[in-house]
């Protein structure tokens, strides 16, 4: 299996998705209960990768997001996002990788937002 590649633009899809978690979660759980993939204006991950540039079509893109109180060890973060029930970025499709982390610190209690956001060029 070849090295992940970091992908600028799955980076900031990561990062705006991160944002997006930690300060609307609340209302992410109200509309769409426990599932934080669904973004502003009802996009996937897989719109929001294609929105920030990574190609439109024969691709496969996957997504991972972990919440919690800030604070939370970076350990715990990745061993929740690398937990059975997600996706796994050793996947011997998975060829690119972006992350990206907010903290929202009001209103209290401040809590954290990563998002993994792993895809690949070359489908079958």
């Amino acid at each position: 299996m070849a090295p992940l590649r970091r992908d600028e633009r799955l980076v900031a899809a990561a990062e705006a998705h991160a944002r997006f978690v930690a300060e609307h979660r609340w209302q992410l759980s109200a509309r769409v209960p426990d599932d934080l993939h669904w973004g502003a204006n009802c996009t996937t991950f897989y719109d929001r990768a294609v929105n920030a540039g990574y190609p439109p079509y024969g691709v496969a893109v996957f997504e991972n997001v972990a919440t919690g109180p800030a604070g939370t060890s970076a350990a715990d973060i990745f061993g929740y996002l690398m937990s059975v029930r997600h996706e796994d970025p050793a996947d011997p499709r998975v060829e690119d990788i972006g992350t990206g982390c907010f903290v929202r610190s009001s209103p209290e209690p401040a809590e954290f937002a990563c998002v993994q956001l792993y895809g690949t060029t070359h489908i079958e």
